[in-house]
């Protein structure tokens, strides 16, 4: 493989979301550790602008490439193009021996692609999670099929996830368990806010600003919800049964730090005025999601991240979408598949409530997506692979 003059390996990084984020952030750092062996460059496509920007810099991320590529009304076949065209010119500028891609969003899938025209290998970051229906989520599991497929690592969180891409013929030497780095996000952020003092300071004072009941003794159900999927009569029932919830359970808070989608907007809004015991607020930063996360009783979203990341602090997880790629939770037993069903969703959050031993059972399970290294086994990994 032809390196750099200095003799280092190029590895570009593309991402775009905040979910991308948090979970490319622990590989950044881990090749900024060997600096010896890779010359790192980023490119930012912000495809969730609103929710990246101050992350970027929570997570120390030096920005290359700030792609800029969202605009109003713009349709997934227009982004596409967007981004392919725009990260080809990266790819050209930087010439790299790696790109690096994470997950199943069209920035990855348009990162990878680009790579694959270019004749340059690819390392895909969480591979081989599958909900096995095109529709559900749409159009993530198109993504990373895709992705996998054209990829020449493939760094699986789990086993299951390493079977998905033998079942898909993908090549069994170029699959590797490493656990989600999510996780290492995550731990390394709570050590943070545990040992600075500074930041502990400035998230307490930012979480009292944004929430008006005591969050540090209250009980409270933290929610999120934003799925592509979901708009329109799945989020409608989905209101309904937390509406229902809320008016049950006056004592406990709902907290739902809202996705910036309109849609998701328009849907929730109404019960911002109707109960006072439920607290739409604006999107979070991460270390005051994940420290909202730590404190909650338990956690009720279609998010993907929050499946992981929940269990490591012992948290309970109602999944409100259809159908789940992350079948290692539910295998274990730390999430439970609700759907969009208001009345499973109300059932399954009562059993929550009101039995402490079903609440105990599914908190005292231990995580089975990694122990906070899964960058370091990645990084090293490439480094041998690479050498």
């Amino acid at each position: 493989m032809k390196k750099t003059k200095n003799n280092k390996i190029k590895v570009l990084l593309i991402f775009g979301t905040r979910p991308e984020v948090i979970k490319m952030a622990p590989i950044l750092w881990q090749l900024e550790k060997n600096k010896d062996f890779f010359e790192t460059f980023t490119c930012v496509t912000s495809q969730h602008k609103s929710l990246i920007t101050k992350l970027i810099d929570t997570l120390k991320i030096n920005v290359d490439f700030n792609l800029r590529i969202m605009k109003k009304g713009q349709s997934l076949s227009d982004l596409s193009s967007s981004l392919i065209k725009k990260i080809n010119l990266v790819i050209k500028n930087v010439n790299p021996n790696v790109v690096m891609v994470q997950g199943d969003t069209i920035s990855s899938f348009a990162g990878a692609l680009c790579a694959f025209y270019n004749n340059i290998k690819i390392c895909h970051i969480e591979a081989g999670l599958r909900s096995f229906d095109m529709q559900a989520p749409f159009p993530e599991e198109f993504y990373r099929k895709s992705i996998s497929s054209i990829a020449y690592l493939n760094f699986s969180p789990t086993s299951i996830n390493k079977n998905n891409l033998l079942k898909e013929k993908i090549c069994k030497e170029n699959i590797y368990i490493t656990g989600n780095t999510v996780i290492d996000c995550l731990v390394k952020m709570l050590n943070l806010y545990k040992t600075d003092n500074n930041t502990n300071r400035k998230i307490k004072k930012n979480l009292d600003n944004k929430i008006s009941f005591n969050w540090q003794t209250e009980k409270f159900i933290l929610i999120t919800g934003h799925r592509r999927e979901n708009i329109g009569q799945a989020f409608e029932n989905i209101m309904k049964a937390l509406s229902f919830l809320a008016k049950k359970y006056p004592k406990i808070q709902f907290v739902y730090p809202i996705h910036p989608n309109p849609w998701v907007r328009k849907t929730f809004k109404s019960l911002t005025t109707k109960l006072k015991n439920f607290h739409l607020i604006e999107p979070l930063e991460y270390l005051e999601f994940s420290i909202l996360m730590s404190k909650c009783f338990f956690l009720m979203t279609d998010s993907g991240g929050v499946q992981e990341e929940a269990p490591s602090l012992g948290k309970p997880v109602l999944v409100m979408r259809d159908k789940t790629e992350r079948i290692e939770g539910l295998q274990k037993g730390v999430v439970k598949l609700v759907g969009s069903n208001s009345d499973k969703i109300i059932k399954e959050a009562q059993i929550l409530i009101s039995n402490q031993n079903e609440y105990i059972k599914m908190s005292k399970i231990n995580n089975p997506y990694g122990n906070g290294k899964a960058a370091e086994k990645i990084v090293t990994i490439v480094k041998d692979r690479f050498s």
